[in-house]
């Protein structure tokens, strides 16, 4: 998709805002932030039956490579926390029982507690659930991968989710993942305007893959869709152009696969985060991209600004639109207060000269 300067300079001041609308809010990821602590701390504390096993906690997923987003009306976050037991017990489903035991014997845990298939989830409902992924080391020499139970299999998997993080950090921010010993914290929460182009695109395709699919079981998972934006980046210069640049470039290798496209771990190649598909979900991603990317096109090749925002609307929700408009309109009121130049979807102003003209006063889609 090519798209005029203006034109791109506009998208990408919509799409920005949109970005900011849909980052976690600093209450809620404090109040996250608080549980995560607590129960890092009930886990790992004097006295519990885990102790023996000198036990490190760190988060892991979308939360610390900062790509979280808002959820979606009754829709949760999820924050993902590794249990690291420094121990070589065999039975995996042992492991997994010490650990549901341990956050069973919590008065307030007990009530909130679900199996599920590697990781026993706490769910603060509204809210988020918190994930807790027993894991024992794998003892690969200078490795960070680990061996965690999984209920199906009745055995371990391998999985490496501090190398992960620092693969995809390493491409978003030039920087590789800092790891800590023990307990570690949340990340700091940043902002919209600090995090790189690249966690911001998957963000946005997130937030699509949320609404394209509302709640539907073959939504691609999120792992699926970061692994993807950060096998594609090509450092473009906005996030416009990182947007169309990684769908067309997933697009392009749907088309080179004759079969369902793999998504390998890029630090554990033997685990395909895609394994999940089956014909009809894999379908239903392809039509998601196909659909992205035509919606996009669109976008590009509109020239009414009412037009835009019911397109954006309907991406990536009307909440986030709507703010993101409120925003945009406030910054051409304050140019055409200010007699700038200003050149918009719909047409041309000028200032300064005989022929100048102001544009018509802005009103926010929605209001």
């Amino acid at each position: 998709m090519r798209l005029d300067q203006t034109t791109d300079s506009h998208l990408n001041l919509l799409l920005d805002g949109i970005c900011r609308a849909i980052q976690l809010p600093a209450s809620l990821y404090e109040d996250a932030e608080g549980k995560y602590e607590a129960v890092a701390d009930w886990l790992a504390r004097a006295g519990s039956p885990l102790a023996r096993f000198d036990p490190a906690v760190f988060p892991q997923g979308s939360v610390r490579i900062g790509t979280t987003v808002r959820p979606r009306g009754r829709d949760e976050y999820d924050v993902d926390l590794v249990l690291l037991l420094n121990t070589v017990i065999d039975d995996a489903m042992h492991l997994y029982g010490l650990v549901r035991d341990r956050l069973l014997a919590h008065r307030t845990y007990a009530g909130i507690l679900e199996e599920k298939k590697r990781c026993l989830r706490l769910n603060y409902a509204g809210q988020f659930h918190l994930d807790v992924l027993p894991a024992r080391p794998a003892f690969w020499p200078g490795s960070t991968r680990l061996y965690v139970p999984d209920k199906q299999l009745r055995g371990w998997l391998v999985s490496d989710p501090k190398g992960y993080a620092s693969w995809f950090l390493g491409i978003a921010e030039g920087e590789r993942d800092r790891t800590l010993a023990k307990t570690e914290p949340l990340p700091e929460l940043k902002s919209a305007e600090e995090k790189s182009l690249l966690q911001r695109t998957v963000q946005l395709l997130k937030r699509r893959r949320d609404v394209y699919f509302d709640g539907d079981e073959d939504s691609p998972a999120s792992v699926v869709l970061t692994t993807l934006a950060a096998r594609h980046y090509r450092n473009q210069p906005t996030l416009l152009a990182t947007l169309v640049d990684t769908l067309e470039l997933v697009w392009a290798e749907i088309q080179r696969t004759q079969d369902i496209l793999a998504v390998p771990n890029p630090t554990l190649p033997q685990e395909d985060f895609a394994d999940a598909w089956d014909v009809n979900s894999y379908a239903r991603f392809v039509r998601f991209v196909r659909d992205f990317r035509a919606e996009l096109v669109r976008l590009g090749s509109s020239q009414n600004m009412e037009n835009v925002a019911d397109q954006l609307a309907e991406m990536f929700g009307e909440q986030p639109t709507n703010a993101a408009y409120r925003e945009y309109g406030k910054r051409l009121q304050a140019r055409a207060g200010a007699g700038r130049l200003y050149v918009g979807l719909a047409g041309v102003s000028t200032a300064g000269g005989r022929k100048a003209v102001r544009p018509p006063p802005f009103t926010p889609y929605g209001s």
